[in-house]
């Protein structure tokens, strides 16, 4: 299982979280799935950040908000 791993480069984040590419690239560059660069081109994503990541989406897909609509991811 992937999860179990310590670090994810995009495509595995992609396959884990069931979004595109460009959607992983977005969510790294607003901040929301913190990422390390690894040379000019490696982005990988720590084990912790994913699973905050998920956790927090979690939290926030329970939760509903005022006007009965659920959160985005």
């Amino acid at each position: 299982m992937l999860i179990e791993k310590a670090v994810f480069n995009v495509r595995e984040v992609k396959e884990v979280l069931g979004i595109s590419r460009g959607l992983v690239y977005e969510l790294i560059a607003q901040g929301q799935l913190p990422s390390v660069r690894l040379g000019r081109r490696r982005l990988l994503i720590p084990r912790a950040a994913l699973m905050r990541f998920l956790e927090d989406r979690a939290q926030k897909s329970s939760a509903m908000t005022e006007d009965g609509s659920r959160d985005k991811v």
